[in-house]
């Protein structure tokens, strides 16, 4: 996996080093309030899953799990991923951002420049997206992005928005 610069931030790869972080960001009040499968999880079972998203980014060939940061202050922004949904093939585009960082065009940033790894270094021909429908800021931001609404499905007992978006279709 590859680190990407863009504008005032950089996306790497996860690491050990940002454990405490991405910790700090799940505690903050309405982190996880679209994520459910975060909700009521222990400090260990935190870094278990972290553990096991390390282990997916060695094997899924440049798909996985990053983390943004400012430059030049290395502050952490949140974290993102380009991966396989679960136990499908279908791969898809996220972002969780720390909430001093919502609402400020970080997260549309971030999925740009994902978009652009699925697309111009992977050639992924599609990439979707899944999420709560109350969840408006990322409706906003995947439509923005050119992201179509596609279907709605149920995964771990939430009902998810499913949108895609082709790479003829990709700026």
């Amino acid at each position: 996996m590859k680190t990407i610069h863009c504008k005032n931030m950089k996306i790497s790869p996860l690491s050990k080093e940002d454990f405490s972080d991405i910790l700090e960001m799940y505690n903050e009040p309405d982190s996880n309030k679209y994520i459910r499968p975060l909700w009521n999880k222990t400090e260990a079972e935190f870094i278990q899953f972290f553990e096991k998203k390390l282990m997916q980014n060695k094997i899924e060939n440049g798909l996985g799990f990053w983390v943004a940061r400012q430059i030049p202050s290395g502050e952490f922004i949140g974290t993102a991923n380009l991966n396989f949904f679960f136990n499908t093939e279908r791969i898809q585009v996220g972002c969780h951002l720390s909430n001093r960082f919502w609402n400020k065009g970080f997260a549309t940033t971030i999925l740009k420049e994902l978009l652009n790894h699925g697309f111009k270094d992977k050639q992924l021909p599609k990439i979707y997206a899944f999420f709560e429908a109350d969840n408006i800021a990322s409706k906003k931001a995947l439509i923005k992005l050119g992201f179509i609404r596609l279907a709605e499905e149920r995964h771990f007992d939430v009902d998810l928005q499913v949108y895609k978006l082709d790479k003829e279709t990709w700026i």
